[in-house]
């Protein structure tokens, strides 16, 4: 489907999903796909519980929200902010100046990986409390802000810097979060 002067909203759709739009919002709800791409230039996109083997969010300068969404998940934006919430699988997101908000991830899903990027915006991870984690912790200029205490070789705790390697626990899902002039926060949920 493309329309690029068309409000869409797609909703309890059990096919393979591509939709191209402009400047309006794009709005997908309970989908059950293979493959689900949905790309905008500038209109948001927002998808709640959708369960796609494949998943692919673009938008320029739209908002970008995905709600309940289980797959292998990525997502790119310009300068659109990114919030992502109850998210499980596999989540990979870019974006340029626009911040990167998690709130939860199932971290118990299999395959379970998170790595995201942004240039110059902000990454706030709100992680669930029993996480077993690997970090990979890049944020440029100045130490990420932890609510967890990472641990290095032999359980040594890590010290803060910009640059940041270290585990929680025994360190099962890899989490990568990098942002050159951005802030990054991990929380706990």
């Amino acid at each position: 489907m493309q329309c690029v002067d068309c409000v869409v909203h797609l909703e309890d759709l059990s096919v393979p999903l591509k939709t191209h739009g402009g400047e309006k919002p794009v709005t997908v709800k309970n989908i059950k796909s293979k493959n689900v791409w949905i790309e905008t230039r500038g209109g948001s996109i927002h998808a709640l519980n959708v369960d796609a083997k494949l998943q692919t969010y673009v938008t320029n300068t739209g908002a970008l929200r995905l709600v309940q969404c289980s797959g292998e998940v990525s997502f790119r934006t310009q300068s659109g902010e990114a919030t992502i919430e109850a998210v499980s699988g596999v989540l990979r997101g870019r974006t340029f100046s626009g911040r990167i908000t998690l709130i939860g991830f199932d971290a118990g899903a299999s395959r379970a990986l998170l790595d995201v990027e942004s240039t110059s915006g902000d990454i706030d991870m709100k992680l669930p409390g029993q996480i077993s984690a690997e970090f990979d912790l890049n944020s440029g200029h100045s130490p990420p802000i932890l609510e967890f205490s990472l641990r290095g070789e032999g359980g040594v705790p890590i010290s803060p810097s910009s640059f940041m390697k270290g585990r929680i626990r025994d360190g099962v899902v890899p989490i990568r979060a990098s942002t050159e002039h951005g802030q990054i926060w991990v929380r706990r949920g």
